[in-house]
């Protein structure tokens, strides 16, 4: 609009005129639904409920769809019919505001400043395990750890995230004193040395202490702050940002026949609840990044694959006004979606020819690269902050050309 010469007060008036949302309510009152439709209509957008509900047939999900001058223009006509419906328009207007969010400030322990949005950041996996599904064994000695993190850091990480307890679907957990042994002198090293900002992958509120106390900055919680009551006062005590992952169940039963009526809408409602519980805790609400657990608890094969919807919807996730993480590195859904070129059959086809190629049932980790980066550039497009993965040059390459391609700057 500026390109043409509009003027600079008619922009403010029109811009929201541009950009259009779609907003799901769910479970309201019959009489919400339909004074939130007509409030829809006489706006100039619409709203769709159950052909029920205007017989006051039970509740109702609604579909609300406008502009964002429209739906302003909704959340002010709800306000004086009554509190339920003033409450309808507030959240409706959250909404709005969160999704346009696109920057977050969080401070981090020592004052230092972690800014995201501004640039995609790259996580890069140290698993200090004997047993993690793609690594296991390949960093677990403290030397090798730290050689690699340095590695890591050389190609282009913005944060080493660590672990020492597999999260693999099936793993059986390791004792506090075996975590703290694989980890903490890793993070000791590696903060001495580098400037890295350092993330503890664990489960365990005394790990991350510990770790905290070693130099990391950051806390991914796989669980939520489930697995250990006293997460969350660790949490709360410290300055530390933390990572609140959705996962149905634990890692060693996650993938034990998982399901979902709408995967995206129970995992929105998971972290509506976790945030809140972290709040009640005293964990500031801007310390909070969002992870939806790719993999974790997720169906895939078989026709049905929560995580490639995950993906495609991911923008939902904005609504809740939080930073997103992405980690699909190398995951079973991409093995299973892309399969694989096996090689040359050997048998001969319908044809009488030879030499046609063959797709495996499944990609093996080491060959889930592209589909990886695939799922990460989906997601960032769709306004994810950080890319959690184990080829970090890769990422970053293709974290800098989406940087370029969203920001607009070349």
């Amino acid at each position: 609009m500026r390109e043409i010469g509009a003027e600079e007060g008619g922009i403010g008036v029109m811009a929201p005129k541009s950009q259009h949302l779609c907003v799901m309510l769910d479970s309201l009152e019959p009489q919400d639904a339909n004074i939130l439709k007509q409030e829809a209509l006489s706006a100039g957008a619409d709203c769709a409920v159950a052909a029920g509900a205007v017989r006051g047939e039970g509740r109702t999900d609604a579909f609300l769809m406008g502009t964002f001058s429209q739906l302003k223009t909704i959340k002010n006509k709800l306000a004086p019919h009554y509190p339920r419906l003033k409450r309808l328009g507030e959240e409706i207007a959250a909404v709005i505001e969160n999704s346009q969010r696109s920057r977050f400030e969080m401070t981090l322990p020592g004052k230092r400043a972690l800014v995201l949005g501004e640039r995609t950041l790259v996580m890069g996996i140290l698993n200090v395990t004997p047993d993690s599904f793609s690594d296991g064994g390949a960093h677990y000695s403290t030397d090798a750890a730290v050689d690699y993190a340095r590695c890591m850091i050389a190609a282009g990480a913005d944060i080493i995230d660590i672990g020492g307890e597999s999260t693999r679907p099936g793993s059986e957990g390791v004792t506090l004193d075996e975590e703290l042994r694989r980890t903490i002198p890793v993070i000791e090293r590696l903060a001495q040395e580098s400037g890295i900002l350092i993330s503890i992958d664990t489960r365990k509120a005394e790990v991350a202490r510990r770790a905290l106390k070693a130099g990391a900055s950051i806390i991914n919680d796989v669980s939520a702050l489930y697995a250990d009551p006293a997460m969350a006062k660790v949490v709360a005590e410290s300055e530390a940002p933390v990572i609140l992952m959705h996962m149905k169940g634990t890692p060693k039963d996650m993938q034990k026949e998982p399901s979902y009526k709408d995967a995206m809408a129970e995992i929105i409602g998971f972290f509506r609840e976790r945030i809140s519980y972290a709040e009640s805790c005293g964990i500031p609400r801007e310390r909070i990044i969002l992870d939806p657990g790719l993999g974790f608890g997720k169906r895939t094969g078989g026709g049905v694959e929560d995580n490639c919807g995950i993906l495609r919807r991911w923008r939902e996730l904005l609504t809740l006004g939080l930073p997103t993480l992405v980690g699909a590195s190398r995951k079973t859904f991409i093995g299973n979606v892309c399969g694989g070129i096996a090689g040359v059959a050997k048998a001969t086809d319908a044809s009488g020819g030879t030499g046609r190629q063959c797709r495996s049932a499944q990609l093996p980790p080491s060959e889930r690269l592209e589909g990886g980066l695939a799922a990460a550039a989906v997601a960032v497009m769709n306004g994810a902050c950080i890319i959690r993965a184990h080829d970090v040059l890769e990422t970053r390459r293709c974290a800098d050309l989406l940087d370029a391609v969203i920001g607009g700057q070349i």
